[in-house]
């Protein structure tokens, strides 16, 4: 029931269209992930309202996964027992605050 023209979208990351061709990939070596591994990757902070730990659940019932977690707040250490409790820990990556 809203006015098309009231309505405003606004994304949680800028959109690929921002960055060029110029934009090297990130090593997967540096934080110990197999170059064909399938990655998932969230940003958020580590609490509670955030939903990381249904993500972590997930990873859990996906046996080849791995994880990258950029954020942290009140919850990180929680949440990397969490992973370690699911026997994921090895496919986990908690990155911390990113630029």
């Amino acid at each position: 029931g809203w006015i098309t023209s009231d309505v405003h979208i606004l994304p949680r990351l800028p959109s690929t269209s921002l960055y060029t061709n110029s934009v090297t990939p990130f090593d997967r070596k540096k934080l110990f992930t197999p170059a064909t591994a399938r990655l998932v990757f969230t940003a958020a902070r580590l609490v509670g309202s955030k939903g990381i730990a249904d993500v972590l659940a997930a990873i859990a019932r996906l046996s080849s996964i791995y994880l990258w977690i950029a954020g942290d707040g009140a919850d990180r250490g929680v949440l990397e027992e969490r992973a370690y409790e699911l026997g994921i820990k090895p496919r986990v990556r908690f990155l911390g605050w990113q630029d």
